[in-house]
């Protein structure tokens, strides 16, 4: 089936992908793989938490 995402929080008007969180902190695809946890502690500072 389709998968259904929230409305991103940050911006609320664009569907939170995975990409589009990523973008909305300035990060990239590579960060997740090299520094997960700094990934996670800036998706914490900007309350996207629940949308992953």
């Amino acid at each position: 089936g389709d998968k259904k995402f929230n409305i991103c929080t940050k911006c609320n008007v664009i569907e939170a992908t995975p990409q589009r969180l990523l973008d909305c902190v300035a990060l990239v695809y590579d960060d997740l793989l090299k520094r997960l946890d700094f990934v996670l502690k800036v998706m914490k500072e900007n309350d996207l938490m629940d949308l992953i």
